[in-house]
């Protein structure tokens, strides 16, 4: 589909290289054919040619040419013109940028926020302030995002994809893994595989290794302090232990603690003497 070429209705000599165009068949994105154009910057670039410009008598004399097409100063009989494709397009550039274009520009590119700061220069926090309009977006990110936008090239050169977010096992399910499959579970019969990288399975057997010694060293601790409990306790008679078997059933043994409070009759210590 062929694109049409833009044509201006009428025009204003505004302040000093300023114009006011009024498009026939060009609307910007608030609704309006009506804008403002400053031609300052084409003036500046354009050398000897385009210097007469730059006196005011010179550029009152602008007019429209071709039909529409252009802007002349001489009547189309010179150099001095600036046909309406390129007038546009000074335009558009020259549109106000803020926190609605910040957020149309993201999502023309399809990038994330942190893609969008990284691309920048700026901090996450930073480019948020810049989507809600709680802050004044500079001039240079203006006419960065202005580039970006036109020329693919500078995404090609400078835009570093964001990592996924979350732990890298839940991340990496439903892609596509490189890795060769790992080997049947010895346990399994062969029918399994691991569910579980190396790391994992590694962490986990370590984890299962440590907790098997402390249940055997705690087995064989409990053993050893029955066995030393049987020795100290005498071997019970039927009648005094009631059929029971040795061991079985005795009271603990009394500690410094609750020997100190029982009476003297009883632990078989005098009574105390006084520290005085």
């Amino acid at each position: 589909m062929a694109m049409k070429t833009p044509r201006i209705e009428r025009l204003e000599i505004g302040e000093g290289t300023q114009l006011g165009i009024v498009w026939k068949n060009v609307t910007f994105p608030d609704g309006r054919r009506t804008k403002m154009v400053d031609l300052d910057g084409w003036i500046a670039t354009g050398g000897d040619i385009l210097a007469p410009l730059k006196h005011p008598d010179v550029f009152r004399r602008a007019s429209i040419g071709e039909h529409g097409a252009a802007i002349t100063w001489d009547d189309g009989e010179g150099d001095l013109s600036i046909d309406a494709i390129h007038l546009e397009r000074i335009t558009r550039e020259q549109l106000p940028f803020g926190a609605e274009e910040a957020a149309a520009w993201q999502e023309a590119l399809g990038i994330s926020n942190s893609e969008a700061a990284g691309l920048l220069g700026i901090s996450p926090s930073t480019w948020a302030t810049y989507k809600a309009g709680t802050a004044p977006i500079p001039h240079a990110i203006r006419l960065l995002c202005r580039v970006t936008l036109r020329d693919p090239l500078m995404l090609h050169a400078w835009l570093h994809a964001a990592r996924p977010a979350g732990r890298p096992g839940r991340a990496a399910e439903g892609r596509r893994s490189i890795r060769p499959p790992l080997p049947a579970h010895p346990g399994a019969g062969g029918g399994g595989l691991y569910r579980h990288s190396g790391e994992q399975m590694t962490t986990r057997m370590t984890r299962r290794a440590a907790a098997a010694i402390a249940a055997s060293s705690l087995i064989e601790f409990n053993g050893r302090l029955q066995a030393s409990w049987r020795e100290r306790e005498p071997t019970a008679s039927p009648s005094q232990g009631c059929g029971r078997s040795p061991g079985r059933g005795r009271p603990p043994l009394p500690s410094r603690r609750t020997e100190r409070r029982l009476p003297s009759s009883v632990s078989g210590r005098g009574p105390r003497r006084s520290r005085r």
